[in-house]
């Protein structure tokens, strides 16, 4: 027996047990292109000089311009914590640029917590 709400494979179609409706698949993996991906979420704790010299708009603006939700706050230790929400691809950008030569005041590490989704 399957749970509420599961999906059934079959043929390259997938059937919703819940509501009886079909959701097109992929029957080869050329169609795969247009399956939404999943969002991701990640908590970045990043160490260094990155308090008080616009690390925290900078990043702001970052996660806008790439198209995620998040948020920077200062923490007590001096680091600045990183919450990233969205497209699994834009936060491995914004994680490369917090890491990168163009961040605000200096940043000597980066430690990643990926949240699952």
């Amino acid at each position: 027996m399957r749970a509420r709400g599961s999906s059934v494979l079959s043929r390259g179609t997938a059937v919703s047990s819940r509501a009886g409706q079909q959701c097109p698949l992929a029957r080869d993996s050329s169609s795969l292109e247009n399956v939404p991906v999943p969002d991701a979420a990640c908590v970045a704790k990043v160490r260094g000089r990155v308090q008080g010299v616009g690390f925290r708009w900078w990043t702001r603006d970052q996660l806008s311009r790439l198209g995620l939700t998040g948020s920077a706050r200062n923490l007590d230790d001096g680091s600045v914590e990183v919450v990233a929400h969205g497209d699994p691809a834009a936060i491995e950008r914004l994680l490369a640029a917090l890491r990168g030569p163009h961040t605000p005041g200096r940043v000597d590490s980066v430690e990643v917590t990926r949240i699952p989704g």
